[in-house]
């Protein structure tokens, strides 16, 4: 049995693919911030959302799909598709 607070080693975390989580999480955060720079972009620039940002985008959103199959969260993934 396992203390909910012990110390985890490398091969705990590796058996959830942490490396999965970790670059939803980054990719995520990087729409996150596309969205805030445009919706705020800095004085003197005029952000245009063109078809290079559009296709970035759709890159990223391939890949966080392709992590979520790969981490098999059914609900994640629900409201991915959603």
């Amino acid at each position: 049995m396992q203390v909910p607070y012990d110390l985890v080693n490398l091969m705990d975390l590796l058996q959830f693919e942490a490396d999965a989580y970790c670059r939803v999480m980054s990719l995520i955060g990087q729409i996150m911030a596309r969205f805030q720079l445009s919706a705020n972009p800095p004085s003197g620039y005029r952000m245009v959302v063109t078809d290079v940002v559009y296709k970035s985008l759709g890159v990223t959103l391939n890949e966080i799909e392709q992590q979520l199959k790969k981490l098999a969260l059914p609900f994640a993934q629900a409201h991915f598709d959603r």
